[in-house]
């Protein structure tokens, strides 16, 4: 015990925020924690499952990109649902999304994010839509 509480003294001291995760004295450190990016999309304006019917289109793809230009995934989420949440751990980035068919092929140009960065514990929420004009 006498060793967490200078553990703990010590974190204090640093600036670091720390929390006991349990009675076995185990220090975890939030500051590496995560948040998420929520996308929340349209299509012309609308939350209308049809849209996506009528369109053909079965998923939203998001690509992630660190600041640096490296991809750091592709998150897809069925269309009708109308938006989705990533988790991401703390950092800078920037994203696109597009819609894709029943065969995995695009049915609309990308739809660019404006780059966004993400603290920990951070929820940072994007609403994007689909006009018309962005279908192939």
């Amino acid at each position: 015990m006498k060793t967490l509480a200078m553990a703990l003294c010590a974190a204090a001291l640093s600036g670091c925020f720390v929390e006991t995760d349990d009675d076995r004295g185990y220090i975890r450190d939030n500051s590496l924690r995560g948040g998420e990016l929520v996308i929340d999309w349209t299509i012309n304006g609308d939350k209308n499952p049809s849209e996506c019917r009528q369109s053909d289109a079965e998923s939203v793809v998001i690509t992630i990109y660190s600041r640096g230009g490296g991809v750091v995934g592709d998150y897809d989420q069925d269309c009708e649902a109308f938006a989705t949440s990533i988790p991401l751990p703390p950092g800078d980035y920037a994203a696109d999304a597009v819609i894709l068919d029943y065969d995995g092929y695009e049915r609309t140009t990308a739809v660019e994010i404006d780059p966004f960065s993400i603290y920990s514990g951070d929820s940072v929420v994007v609403d994007i839509d689909f006009p018309a004009r962005s279908f192939l």
